[in-house]
């Protein structure tokens, strides 16, 4: 029986405009192996709030050239436990940012920008990566305020190690840049937009390990000359906040058999053990085979994605043995998926 430290994560992103803003947020849970993030994220690699923040207050313009951001590249957002004060540096990539604006007409704007991407499923919505300015200029249907809203984008977050369990804050600064045109007019203007982190980590362990299971084998004869025989366990990792639990193989011998009780009888049957329900099936189910360990990486582990799993030992077309009691062991360690 192991006990280890599982993990659970929930993230939120929130934004804010100096003038008026709604927050977004981003949750990120670990659920079984796998990172999920409650956020719009545009294939594997990027994510944004899924809520937009509101833009109330722009100078008005005829015409706007939206660009991407002053700061793209790596932000190191320092991140502070409010409940002890441990500190944590959480790396984020800007990559730039989503615009939506107001009803308008685009043309070129003649400018060699950057590229202007439309973000499909929402009207008047953009998407610009990088620094600088775009080659679409936009002319408004009416003049006044040109931005409706905006939302950094950001590479997908990656698994995190927190120091400790708690509360933690931190933030960084996006600014969202565009030029204004207005009575033929144009001038420069910026979006700074602070994006606050929060993230509540709590940490889990497991408590035991319920084994369920006599032990006793049940033999068959195959034929005349061979038998096999089986028995099952059920294993119930118990504790607090499991989301998932690996099982591995503590190796304690180079063949696993079972042994006769009688020191003259020397006959030996090797066994096999895997885990025949309750785990993940894209995993090495097989801890054992025919009596020798089966390597595997901590990612290949059997993994048990629910409250119990099935364990099975058994050996399979084995040449008679004289009448005996047969008995062996093996050493299973419980362990924290993230």
């Amino acid at each position: 029986m192991g006990k280890l430290i599982l993990r659970f994560l929930c993230i939120i992103i929130s934004m804010s405009y100096q003038c008026q803003s709604y927050s977004g947020e981003i949750n990120l849970y670990e659920d079984l192996y796998n990172v999920h993030y409650m956020a719009q994220s545009y294939g594997n690699d990027t994510m944004t709030p899924l809520v937009w923040d509101i833009i109330g207050n722009t100078p008005p313009a005829d015409a706007i050239i939206i660009g991407g951001v002053t700061n793209p590249g790596i932000h190191s957002v320092k991140m502070t436990n409010a409940f002890n004060g441990d500190e944590m540096t959480l790396d984020v990539n800007v990559l730039g940012g989503h615009w939506t604006l107001a009803p308008h007409e685009t043309t070129q704007a003649g400018n060699g920008g950057i590229d202007v991407q439309y973000l499909g499923g929402i009207a008047y919505a953009y998407s610009v990566k990088g620094y600088g300015i775009g080659k679409l200029r936009m002319n408004l249907k009416e003049t006044g305020s040109p931005v409706m809203a905006v939302r950094p984008l950001i590479s997908a977050l990656s698994k995190l190690e927190f120091p400790s369990s708690g509360l933690y804050h931190g933030f960084t600064t996006v600014t969202f840049m565009a030029d204004f045109i207005r009575d033929g007019v144009k001038f420069r203007h910026y979006i700074p937009i602070v994006l606050r982190f929060n993230f509540y980590h709590m940490q889990s362990w497991i408590n035991s390990v319920e084994v369920i299971g006599d032990g006793v084998m049940d033999v068959i004869n195959i034929s005349p000359t061979t038998i096999s025989g089986k028995t099952t366990y059920i294993v119930r990792p118990q504790g607090i906040n499991l989301h998932g639990v690996k099982m591995e193989l503590i190796p304690n011998s180079d063949l696993y058999t079972l042994k006769s009780n009688d020191i003259n009888n020397e006959e030996e049957i090797p066994y096999s053990v895997s885990c025949i329900s309750g785990c993940a099936l894209d995993r090495q189910n097989e801890l054992i085979k025919d009596g020798k360990a089966i390597a595997m990486s901590d990612e290949q582990l059997p993994y048990i994605y629910g409250d119990s799993a099935r364990l099975q030992v058994s050996f399979d077309n084995i040449s008679t043995v004289k009448p005996d009691k047969y008995s062996g062991s093996f050493t299973v360690m419980f362990k924290n998926t993230l």
